[in-house]
């Protein structure tokens, strides 16, 4: 009996720890998938984040973009930009071109579809008023000087013609034979024929064989052409005015020089202030220019 009682007890052990084995086995096999879970869990929970997060990062770039969008459309906007915007563009045009920090801009808009600027300092208060045109942006001071604020540049109007000009070059002036014709000359120097009957013609009173045509860089210069003789200190002194500020190019002719001036050309543009007294080079017999050459070219037939 008691052997028996002994195998029936071994049998009950060995079956209990059959049935603990298998529950250990069953619980250590389940936690992996539970720890799968609770990541991939995570990882749903981190792609919603992302979502969430990019549609904010979208929605902040896409309310950027309304706000300059609004901005370019607000009812005191004009040409596009904003008060704020067209203050600091003259605060920026100043101060890279004259060097002046501006005490204040004041932006106004005015019954005639322009905006007007008035621009103040420390020391002179108002400075100038500016008209900005609505049709290209274009601003123009009392001084009658183009400006493109949105740039932060000056507006330069070429005159159309053939003569290519470089650096700071503002003129052409050359010897011509009208024995050509004005269709010859047209050809050379000018975009149209058509553009020779706006040419400004100057008889030189004293009378000679001689012809110069000048040709401007820019629409706005004006000049002036005024008989001039050498003094006998050597001086150059200005006389009467043959020409006085007209536009475009011009043609002085019946005049004779040799290697003494006869008449200056007097330049000016925005400020530039130049006379030039045309004569001959003793050299080669070419016109003078020398001290000149940086803003004057030789366009000789």
């Amino acid at each position: 009996m008691k052997k028996g009682y002994a195998c029936v007890i071994v049998v009950l052990l060995l079956i209990i720890v059959v049935l603990l084995c298998m529950l250990v086995k069953k619980d250590t096999s389940t936690k992996p998938l539970n720890i799968s879970n609770e990541v991939n869990n995570s990882s749903i929970d981190t792609n919603e984040d992302n979502t969430v997060l990019n549609e904010e990062v979208e929605t902040a770039k896409e309310d950027e973009y309304i706000v300059q969008k609004g901005n370019s459309n607000e009812t005191d906007s004009f040409y596009g930009y904003s008060r704020s915007d067209w203050e600091n563009f003259v605060i920026g045009f100043y101060k890279k071109e004259y060097e002046i920090i501006l005490k204040s801009v004041e932006v106004s808009f005015s019954k005639d579809d322009q905006l007007s600027i008035k621009v103040y300092d420390e020391e002179d208060g108002l400075i100038d008023e500016y008209k900005v045109n609505s049709k290209n942006g274009v601003a123009v001071s009392s001084f009658e000087v183009p400006i493109d604020f949105i740039k932060g540049d000056f507006v330069e109007y070429p005159y159309k013609s053939k003569i290519e000009f470089t650096d700071s070059i503002c003129m052409g002036v050359g010897q011509i034979d009208l024995k050509f014709g004005e269709e010859a000359i047209a050809r050379k120097y000018l975009e149209n024929k058509d553009d020779y009957k706006n040419i400004t013609i100057v008889n030189y009173p004293e009378g000679g064989s001689q012809a110069f045509i000048i040709i401007p860089r820019y629409k706005d210069m004006e000049f002036s052409i005024q008989s001039c003789h050498i003094g006998d200190d050597g001086e150059l002194y200005g006389d009467d005015y043959l020409l006085e500020k007209v536009n475009g190019p011009i043609i002085i002719k019946n005049v004779e020089i040799e290697y003494m001036p006869k008449f200056m050309i007097n330049v000016s543009y925005r400020g530039f202030e130049m006379s030039y007294p045309l004569t001959f080079s003793g050299e080669d017999g070419s016109i003078y220019l020398d001290e000149y050459a940086s803003e004057i070219m030789d366009i000789s037939m």
